[in-house]
């Protein structure tokens, strides 16, 4: 099992929070974009970095289970004008061990979403 980390940026200060908030990765570490904190939330940036079809592109943004990371801890929305599909998923600033396994949870079920809809053929 390959482990990756990342590291939280502070863009409200513009910088590096190596020490306080480094986050072990365990799957989808190709799929994090960006990672970082502004205005006390903290945002995670996903990308499904595969090049699709302009219909297959509208299918995924469309057909994501938004609702079912909403129920839980997380607020997820697609972002706009991106190349590859990509989600913004913001979630409150806490405690280091909270946010690791807030991150955990939220990759876990992305990645759970994301194996659905191309199980589904889009």
């Amino acid at each position: 099992m390959d482990f990756e980390s990342i590291v939280l940026i502070d863009k409200d200060n513009d910088k590096f929070l190596e020490d306080e908030f480094r986050i072990n990765i365990e799957c989808c570490f190709e799929n994090i974009r960006s990672f970082y904190r502004k205005d006390n939330k903290i945002y995670l940036i996903l990308s499904l970095n595969e090049d699709y079809t302009d219909e297959v592109f509208y299918k995924i943004i469309s057909n994501f289970p938004y609702s079912e990371f909403n129920e839980e801890k997380f607020n997820i929305y697609p972002q706009d004008d991106e190349y590859y599909p990509t989600f913004v998923v913001e979630m409150d600033n806490d405690i280091l061990e909270n946010i690791q396994k807030n991150i955990d949870e939220l990759l876990e079920l992305f990645m759970e979403k994301v194996v659905k809809i191309y199980c589904n053929n889009m």
